[in-house]
C-alpha cells in the first residue's frame, strides 16, 4: 500500500511548481523587449538585435502557462472529485491559455522571423504592414487570452468561496480579482500592451500561489 507521504509528493511537487511557473511568468514580463524604433527599417534592426531574449522569453511563458493549465486542471480535480464533467472555469483556462500560446508565438517567433527576413533588403513598408498584422493578431489571441483567464477565475470564485477552509476561500478571492483586473485592463485601454499583461500575469501569479499551497497541503481523504 502506498502511504500518504508517497502519494502526495506529486501534489506538493505540483504545488511548488505552480508556485515558481507564476512568478517566472511575471519575471518574463519584467524583462520583455518593447521595439522603440520611429522607422520600418530602425524596428527590423531592433527586432533583429533582440531577437535572442525575444525567443527565449516567449518560449518560456509558452512553458509556463501549460504548466499552470496542468496545476488548475488537478486542482480542479482534487476540489471536485467526483465532478462527471470538467468544471465550465477548466475549459475556460484551456481557451485562454491557447490563446495565449498563440500571442506569444508571434510576438517570441512569427515577428523575428519577419524581420530577419527583411534584414538584408527588402521593402521596409511591406514589412511595416506584415508587422502590423502580426501584432493585430498577437494583441486579438493576448485579449482573448487574459479574458478567458480571467472568465476562469470569476466562474471559480463564488463556488470557492463557499467552501471551508482559508486556501480555497483564498484562491476563490484572488480568482475574481484576477476576473477584475482583466476586464479592467481591457476596457481601459482597449487591448493588452505590455504593462498590461505584467499586471494580468501578477493577478494570475497570486491566483496561482494559492491553488499551489492548495496542492502542497492536500491530503488524500481516510477510508
Amino acid at each position: 500500500m502506498m502511504d500518504s507521504k508517497e502519494s502526495t509528493t506529486p501534489h506538493r511537487m505540483l504545488g511548488g511548481a505552480l508556485i515558481g511557473a507564476g512568478m517566472l511568468t511575471v519575471l518574463a514580463m519584467l524583462h520583455h523587449p518593447v521595439i522603440n524604433a520611429d522607422t520600418a527599417q530602425g524596428a527590423i534592426d531592433e527586432i533583429v538585435r533582440e531577437a535572442p531574449l525575444n525567443r527565449l522569453i516567449h518560449g518560456a511563458a509558452i512553458a509556463l502557462i501549460l504548466i499552470q493549465l496542468y496545476g488548475f486542471m488537478v486542482f480542479r480535480h482534487l476540489v471536485e472529485p467526483g465532478r462527471a464533467a470538467p468544471h465550465l472555469s477548466v475549459l475556460l483556462f484551456a481557451a485562454g491559455a491557447a490563446a495565449m500560446v498563440g500571442a506569444a508565438l508571434i510576438s517570441g517567433f512569427v515577428t523575428p522571423a519577419l524581420a530577419f527576413g527583411f534584414s538584408n533588403g527588402g521593402d521596409a513598408e511591406q514589412f511595416r504592414q506584415l508587422a502590423r498584422l502580426a501584432f493585430s493578431g498577437n494583441q486579438a489571441l493576448a485579449g482573448f487570452g487574459a479574458l478567458a483567464l480571467g472568465g476562469a477565475g470569476l466562474v471559480s470564485a463564488w463556488p470557492l468561496w463557499r467552501r471551508r477552509g482559508l486556501v480555497l476561500r483564498t484562491t476563490g478571492a484572488l480568482g475574481a480579482l484576477l476576473g477584475a483586473m482583466a476586464v479592467l485592463t481591457w476596457v481601459s485601454q482597449g487591448g493588452i500592451d505590455v504593462l498590461a499583461m505584467t499586471v494580468i500575469a501578477l493577478a494570475l501569479c497570486l491566483w496561482c500561489a494559492a491553488m499551489g499551497v492548495y496542492l502542497i497541503g492536500w491530503r488524500p481523504a481516510a477510508r
